[in-house]
């Protein structure tokens, strides 16, 4: 079942959205270029007032949507309602980054800047309110989905970088300010996330969870609250994001890393890893980032590189896939709980 079905073609919302986006469209800011501030302050009033009209649109659809997931059994929302998981993506991008546009052009203090901001500012309501008027009619990517293990391996890459992200917030934020300041990097991470290539191949109950922690980001941000509140919707995202990394559990992502392990492994102990270590690194990245903290990190460039050292983590890692028949000198690191992803 789409959004779609659930409204009236007239719903209100879905009306508004067509009219705020006659609205941006006709705005000539063209006609604009050279004004002074003076001038300008006409154009920059109009389009803040847009923009404030799409985010409450948005936060509207944000509404509508979580509506619509609480009103099916926890076990039941992430397949049933799959649209509104994809409405509640676009609102969540659109209300964080129109009102950092907002902030920014009411801020600015040179014609050119402001002219500048206004013509991005046009150019990014007119392409939010086209996806919102997409996904609330049911529309969506048409390219066909990958299967198997390139759609893991996508997906796998999408919450490595997340994770680095997460990492580089760190654990000591302190006052509102700080703990604000730490939930907009945080909401800057989901917006890259919910536009990789990877995020597509998400469990949907994943992305239920991720949805939930939008809504409390963006009530923090737009309403306020204690700094211990704020502080618990940090920790729950960073202890969220710790739980997916039982993506490497999947079996199709297990058999694979075994054989490249394997392979490069076997390269670098015979010293034909087709020139240096950066080569042999570059050659095997994408294949295995996001497998593991420490190696990835010497992927990142973030850890001290040598042949042994990385010998030591591939034979390590080897060990941790396959216990049973290995016995590298490494210890096995810990295994996650294992459980079943679609």
């Amino acid at each position: 079942m789409t959004l779609h079905a659930t409204l009236d073609p007239c719903d209100p919302v879905l009306t508004e959205i067509v009219s705020v986006r006659a609205e941006v469209a006709a705005l000539d800011v063209a006609a604009y270029e050279g004004a002074d501030l003076e001038g300008l302050g006409e154009l920059s009033r109009a389009l803040c007032r847009l923009l404030v009209e799409t985010r409450n649109l948005a936060s509207r659809l944000s509404d509508l949507s979580s509506a619509m997931l609480d009103r099916a059994p926890d076990a039941e929302a992430p397949r049933r309602w799959p649209y509104a998981l994809d409405i509640a993506d676009v609102a969540f991008v659109m209300r964080l980054e129109l009102g950092q546009k907002q902030h920014e052009l009411e801020a600015a203090r040179s014609s050119t800047l402001v002219f500048g901001l206004c013509q991005r500012c046009q150019k990014d309501l007119a392409q939010f309110l086209l996806a919102l008027e997409q996904r609330i009619q049911g529309e969506f990517s048409q390219s066909p989905r990958e299967r198997g293990v390139e759609a893991s391996l996508k997906s796998r890459r999408a919450y490595a970088r997340l994770r680095t992200g997460v990492a580089e917030v760190g654990d000591g934020v302190r006052g509102r300010e700080g703990i604000q300041a730490a939930l907009r990097a945080v909401g800057t991470l989901i917006v890259r996330l919910v536009g990789s290539d990877g995020y597509t191949y998400f469990r949907a109950s994943d992305r239920f969870a991720i949805s939930s922690v939008q809504r409390r980001i963006l009530h923090y941000l737009e309403h306020g609250g204690s700094v211990g509140r704020g502080l618990r919707v940090l920790q729950d995202f960073k202890v969220f994001v710790e739980q997916l990394a039982v993506i490497n559990q999947r079996h199709d992502l297990k058999t694979h890393d075994e054989i490249c392990l394997r392979t490069w492994l076997a390269e670098l102990e015979a010293g034909v890893s087709g020139g240096d270590l950066m080569s042999s690194i570059e050659k095997y990245r994408d294949a295995v980032q996001g497998r593991d903290v420490a190696l990835d990190a010497v992927l990142e460039g973030t850890a001290t590189l040598s042949r042994r050292s990385l010998i030591i983590d591939l034979r390590r890692l080897l060990s941790s896939l396959a216990p049973e028949t290995e016995s590298f000198d490494e210890p096995a690191s810990s295994s996650l709980t294992t459980r079943t992803w679609s």
